[in-house]
Formats: structure tokens, sequence, C-alpha cells
């Protein structure tokens, strides 16, 4: 079945029937082998000192520790309880010990981590620790009160796996109400570096490389970066607009790292795209990725544009640069279709929203034309001395940097349509020619809308004086 079936599913049910028949075949080669050893005067002076439970958890955590594998040691054990050498009072304390030793991986796999990959290891071992811990000191002194007698007799493979799941369901049932105690305690022991928040957030281990063993995880991580991404340029061009009306120093350095930042996601999840895309992939995965290629590099321009916005803000601020009112009451109607642009994209990328991508486009539209039309308003107010030609260059400017904003933003939202329609390609100019057609009735009322909303009000007015 897994090799000759045509079918994905009934290849992946192939492979877990092949594992289930290669673990059942290990474990008769193991027993087979173990057989022997019940004859040995040596082996059998080896497992009494496994009944001393000190002894039995640490044989147990090193045998774990250095195989790395918690269900190998197991079996290993249910493959000796077949010899009728191994009782119950040696078993539970080896159980006990690879549960421990099961953490080595966790813990070596975790050199490499940010501080969260380390403290979620170390959280797993202060679990399984304090869990042994707990029981021995628990179980031990019942036995000496009411003297077990199951402890002398010979375990068996189902017995071997009832030591191992009632001691998780215990440690589990004992330590689960004491979960915020056992974060505060690993956060204790793995401190934060005291560095700088954007230091911090865009370092190497922004996207672990571990993941792009399992690359459906890798792309969803991915995903989540650009998301978050996508927030933060969100707030950078809107705290820049904001920086307009009222410049603030404070706001100024938080905008100025946030692109910062933006600069690095770029690097970081570039670098880490391109490396997942050399993995084994699935269609739907290779163009997810060529979506998420395009959609940084605009959330990037994005961010580049909100800094350019920052400077002109600080330009009216130094310079005291002052509109006419008709001049801000323009800015303040392409300002809002911009931020609704914004949202509208994000929104969409976030939540593989076609609907909502589809909406986008629309108001690009809108803005393109409001911006043309506000350009020339503003030629008529230098003709007639309203507005001088300094406030013309930053205004104009300004006009400059919103238009591309929302360009990038039509950009991601048309990534995202040509994501669904499958078997499409990227071309975003190839896209736009073809649904700006008469015929396209919602383009067409989405379009009548916004231009109603953030146009209308203009396009009955005579560019006269103001």
């Amino acid at each position: 079945m897994n090799m000759f079936a045509k079918d994905r599913k009934k290849r992946s049910y192939g492979s877990i029937l092949l594992g289930f028949g290669t673990l059942m075949c290990g474990m008769s080669m193991m027993s087979g082998a173990a057989s022997p050893l019940a004859d040995q005067p040596e082996f059998l002076a080896v497992l009494t000192l496994f009944a001393n439970p000190l002894f039995g958890v640490l044989a147990g955590t090193l045998m774990t520790a250095v195989i790395q594998s918690a269900s190998a040691s197991i079996g290993i054990l249910q493959a000796l309880a077949i010899t009728g050498t191994i009782t119950y009072g040696a078993a539970i304390p080896l159980v006990l010990g690879m549960c421990i030793g099961a953490c080595a991986p966790v813990l070596l796999s975790s050199i490499g981590a940010n501080k969260n990959g380390k403290r979620t290891a170390l959280i797993y071992l202060l679990f399984n620790a304090i869990g042994t811990v707990v029981f021995m000191a628990l179980f031990y002194p019942l036995d000496a009160i009411f003297q077990f007698q199951f402890l002398d007799q010979t375990a068996t493979i189902f017995g071997v796996a009832v030591v191992n799941t009632v001691f998780n369901v215990f440690a589990t049932v004992i330590l689960l109400p004491l979960v915020g105690r056992l974060e505060r305690l690993t956060c204790v022991l793995v401190r934060d570096d005291h560095v700088p928040q954007a230091d911090a957030a865009n370092g190497e281990s922004l996207l672990d490389e571990r993941f792009l063993a399992s690359p459906g995880f890798a792309l969803e991580q991915c995903k989540n970066v650009v998301s978050q991404m996508a927030d933060m340029v969100v707030f950078n061009v809107s705290a820049a607009i904001g920086m307009i009306e009222h410049f603030d120093p404070e706001i100024e350095k938080t905008v100025v790292q946030n692109e910062d930042r933006a600069d690095k996601y770029e690097d970081i999840l570039g670098t880490y795209l391109v490396k997942l895309s050399a993995r084994s992939l699935t269609e739907a995965q290779s163009r997810e990725i060529t979506r998420l290629l395009h959609s940084i590099g605009d959330l990037e321009r994005i961010s580049d544009h909100s800094l350019n916005v920052l400077e002109l803000a600080r330009e009216i601020h130094e310079k005291e640069i002052t509109f006419s009112p008709g001049a801000v009451r323009e800015l303040e109607m392409l300002i809002s279709a911009v931020i609704e642009i914004l949202q509208l994209s994000a929104e969409a990328f976030q939540h593989d929203d076609v609907a909502t991508a589809s909406r986008v486009e629309p108001l690009e539209e809108v803005i393109d034309m409001l911006c043309d039309e506000l350009k020339a308003r503003h030629v008529v107010r230098l003709q007639q001395g309203v507005c001088t030609t300094k406030i013309g260059f930053v205004f104009n400017d300004l006009i400059a940097n919103f238009e591309r904003v929302a360009d990038h933003c039509s950009n991601i939202a048309v990534y995202l349509i040509r994501l669904k329609e499958k078997g499409k390609d990227y071309d975003v100019h190839r896209y736009l020619k073809g649904i700006k057609t008469p015929e396209n009735a919602d383009l067409n009322r989405m379009f009548d809308e916004y231009r109603q909303r953030y146009y209308g009000e203009l396009a009955g007015e005579e560019r006269v004086k103001v």
C-alpha cells in the first residue's frame, strides 16, 4: 500500500501500518535476544540492584538519555519482562528514570533555541523530575507501611505499560494546578537578556531552522511572523500620519525602530522562505511561499513610506508649515482612505479572506483619483497665492507617499486572490487589466461605493480659492 497506492491518504495509511509492523517485529527480535539473559547470574545480579529505587531511577535515566528515546527504552524493558526476570519492584523505578531520561533529547535540541525554547525544555524536565520525586515520596513510605505484595511479582509487558501510564497521569494531576509556579520558576532559571526589544525580536531565533524539517509547520510559522509584520507596518503608517498634526519625539523613535525591524523581518523571512522552498513541498505550499515572498517585499516598502511620511511630518513641525483649511480637509479625506486600505489589506492577508481582498483594488482606484484631484486643486491654490511653493513640495510628497502605500496594499490583496485561483501566476498588472471591465459588476459597485464616500464631496466642488 505504501509503495503502490496512488492516493496520498492510502499511502499514509500504508506508512502507519508499516511502522506498526516494524515496531512489532523489533519487539519480537528484542524479546528473542533477551531470552538467554534469564540464565545469566551476572544479569540477575544487576537486576537485583534495580530493586533499590535510587539505582533503578538512575539506571533508567542513563539508559534513556543514551538511547534518546523513551519509547525505545520502555520497549526494551518490556522485552526483558518477557524473560520473567523483571519484577515490579525493579520495573517501577526504571520507568520513573526513563521518564526523566526522555528529557535528554529535548534539552539537547534546545541548545540553539531562543529563551522560550529553553524554558519549554526545562519545564519538561522539571515536570518529570518533580513528578518522580513526589511519586517516590508517597509510594515507598506507603509500601513500608502496607507491604505491597505485587512488587515481588514478575512484571509483564502490559504491567510495564500500566506503570508508565499511571505515573504520567499521577504527575499530570499533581502538577497541573502548579503550572503557573513552574512557569515562573523556569523564567527565573532562564532569564531574559537585557537587550532592546527591537534587537530581541529580530534575532536569528525569530524562525527556528529546525522547523524546516516539517514544511507545513514552518510555513505556518512564516505566516504568523508576516502577520506580525503587517500589524507593525499598519501601526507605523498610522503613527507617522498622526505626527503630521501632533509631532511627538517618542513616537518618532518608535516609528524609526519599527522601520528597522521591518527591514530585518524582510531579510530573515526572505532567507528562511528560500531555504524552505528547497524542501519537498506540495504545489499549494510552493505557491504560498511565493505569495509570502512578494508580500513581505510590499510590506517593507510600505514601512519605508511610513518613514518618508515621518520625515515630512518632522519638516512640517520644524519649519512650522501650515496648510490652508482646504488642503487640510483634502488630506483628511485621503488619509481616511489610506488607513482603510491598509486595514483591509492586512485583514485580508491575516485571515486569507478573498472577499476582503477584493475590496482593496476598487478603493485603490479611488485613491488614485483622489490623489490626482488633490494635486490639481493644490496647483490652483498655488496659482491663487493661497499656498506657497515650500508648502506645495511637502503637500505633493505626502500625496505621493500615500499613493504608493495604496499601490503596495493592492499588490498584497492581488497576491492573495491569485493564490486562491489555482494555476494562476502572480502578474498583478495582467490580473488588474483582466478585471477592470464594464462587465465586472462587483468591482464597479465597490468602486462607486468608495468613490461616493471619499471622492463624491470633492467631485461636486469647483476648484476655487479656499
